[in-house]
């Protein structure tokens, strides 16, 4: 990942992968404290569009919070581009 204060390895590996509705996998790096938590995306379609659920478990208590505002930026970035 780069920032603005540089580059953070992220590693993980695959859990589940179900096209074209579920992915899901680890996700590891110093900004969960090193250890090995879960990302699960689901898409179901809805009222003529897609919603996206994104879920992260076993975060460290004290990671929540940029976790949520980093996916959140993230997701705000991908609406804006496929709504162009």
């Amino acid at each position: 990942m780069t920032h603005g204060s540089g580059r953070t390895e992220h590693t993980g590996e695959y859990l589940a992968i179900e096209p074209p509705s579920l992915v899901s996998f680890t996700w590891r790096s110093a900004y969960t404290d090193d250890e090995s938590t879960i990302v699960t995306v689901e898409l179901v379609e809805s009222g003529g569009g897609t919603e996206l659920t994104l879920t992260h478990r076993r975060l460290p208590p004290a990671r929540i919070d940029a976790h949520r505002d980093g996916w959140t930026d993230i997701l705000r970035k991908l609406d804006a581009a496929l709504s162009r």
